[in-house]
């Protein structure tokens, strides 16, 4: 007689009832047990031999957020076809927001999709049936039926669509590229049955033995000690991270900042709080009688009360750069340099000191560094002032004036986020990009077989596949409209730069 534990033992007793392999989720809700506990169970049997356990891969789909948006599950472009047997001619891309109900971004962004079905042709400003378009009563295509489908059982796996005489191959293949309409995420389905091992080892009899994590007293007293088992642990694995705090703010600051140049390609370089005048201020050509070093704006130190200064050399050319310029071109600051001012202990107030010091060290170019910490000085944080604030006025005339009012302006934080198919609508077309990029990421579109993403150090990331056409500029005015996905709450800026290619459309 085998003594196997409570959990090996339900399992294994379950298995030999079957002839056939059941699946873990069906064997763990027979026995009343934890899925995680069946399925750890047969895995650690199967390395021993006794239980054979087989993975079968579906695809879990549900609608996203367009999907569950969509009126009747019909999708945007036969909305418009509808509109335009309705309307019995071709119709202004304009007018086909007000007769197909949805707004013009949907109308604009249907087009691929329309020509890419085959059901409309633009000409111009018009959009016009073409042959292969459907008809009133014609069956759905494949992707809608599957978003019916979805709105109804909200969730299903491919194999249930499947038995609902839904093709979901040829409904993936219509969607794709079209984000937020339908989610995919692959699954798996554990099957587990005895071996002849197994079988063996059940015949042979077996019997669950009580484990335990720990003793208690009453185990003591009763002398049920005795016939339990402890439950053994692995002490190699990694236990979880226990996080009694969390980081400050600031040092979130730091290290977001931090992260952001190190990507970018800099080099990091440290420094002490401390740091001498020389490389907080003289370095930088700041006069040693510069409001900013007085004791109202700079924390001197008084232990210690001076620091080392670098190589004689190095302190003579900046000596000399102070009082006439040295070899520079300038003619200084026309003072006597002192030693002794360049010396004192300060707390730093910027961290150039650190940047300028190593800069110092190693003067060959290019070098890109970087120092973020934090820095003292006696100043009053007004929070209720901003640095900086600008205005962009579009195709004002020459001599022309425009009158601004500015309500009141409230400063948002900024945010490392993605943005997702970044898009670009000259006149009436779009040229949608898929692609996702994060904050700092950069694209090079120049034509439709050569199109890449770079990463904010310069380092190539992936090149993009374009199957739109690129727009075409007509004669005279033509207006310029760029847009992307976002995650929400989140409002991305992103800077586009636009170059034209061709003859010129006016003399």
């Amino acid at each position: 007689m085998h003594s196997l534990p409570e959990v090996d033992y339900q399992v294994l007793t379950g298995l030999a009832a079957r002839s056939k392999p059941v699946s873990v989720l069906d064997l763990a809700a027979e026995l009343s047990l934890d899925q995680s506990q069946v399925t750890a169970t047969c895995l650690k049997r199967s390395e021993e031999g006794l239980v054979e356990v087989t993975e079968e891969v579906y695809l879990d789909l549900r609608l996203g957020k367009k999907g569950k948006a969509l009126k009747q599950g019909l999708l945007p472009e036969r909305h418009i076809v509808q509109a335009l047997i309705a309307k019995g001619e071709p119709a202004e891309l304009p007018e086909l927001a007000e007769l197909s109900g949805l707004d013009k971004t949907e109308v604009g962004q249907s087009l691929r999709w329309l020509k890419q079905k085959g059901w409309a042709e633009q000409d111009g400003k018009q959009l016009k049936l073409a042959s292969e378009a459907p008809k009133n009563g014609d069956k759905p295509g494949a992707d809608e039926i599957l978003v019916m489908a979805l709105l109804d059982l909200e969730a299903a796996s491919d194999r249930e669509l499947a038995k609902k005489e839904v093709d979901v191959p040829a409904a993936l293949a219509l969607l794709e590229g079209r984000t937020g309409i339908v989610e995919e995420k692959p699954r798996k389905i554990r099957y587990a049955q005895l071996t002849a091992a197994g079988r063996k080892l059940v015949e042979e009899g077996i019997k669950p033995k009580k484990q335990v994590n720990q003793i208690t007293p009453e185990m003591l007293r009763t002398g049920e000690w005795r016939s339990v088992e402890l439950r053994p642990y692995d002490v190699r694995l990694e236990a979880a991270r226990v996080s009694p705090g969390k980081a400050h703010p600031l040092v979130r600051i730091f290290e977001q900042t931090r992260r952001v140049f190190l990507e970018m390609g800099f080099s990091e370089t440290v420094s002490s709080y401390v740091e001498s005048g020389f490389w907080d201020f003289d370095a930088l050509f700041q006069p040693q009688d510069h409001p900013a070093r007085d004791m109202q704006d700079t924390f001197y130190v008084a232990r210690p009360g001076s620091c080392h200064l670098p190589d004689a050399e190095m302190v003579e050319r900046v000596k000399k750069t102070h009082e006439d310029g040295g070899d520079t071109g300038s003619v200084g600051w026309r003072y006597v340099w002192s030693k002794e001012l360049a010396q004192k202990a300060v707390l730093r107030t910027h961290t150039t000191a650190s940047t300028i010091r190593a800069l110092a060290q190693n003067p060959t170019s290019p070098r890109k560094v970087f120092c973020v910490g934090p820095v003292f000085r006696r100043e009053t944080v007004d929070y209720k002032q901003i640095e900086q604030f600008s205005v962009w006025i579009n195709n004002l005339p020459p001599n022309g004036t425009a009158q601004c009012y500015i309500s009141p302006v409230r400063a948002t934080p900024l945010v490392k986020a993605k943005i997702r198919n970044p898009r670009l609508t000259v006149g009436e077309h779009t040229l949608m990009l898929p692609v996702e990029m994060e904050s700092g990421s950069y694209l090079e579109f120049n034509s439709t077989e050569d199109c890449k993403v770079f990463g904010p150090d310069g380092g190539l990331l992936q090149e993009v596949k374009i199957t739109d056409a690129v727009p075409l500029l007509a004669a005279g005015v033509n207006e310029l409209r760029f847009w992307c996905d976002a995650a929400d709450g989140i409002h991305p800026r992103a800077r586009l730069t636009t170059a034209t290619v061709g003859l010129p459309l006016t003399p």
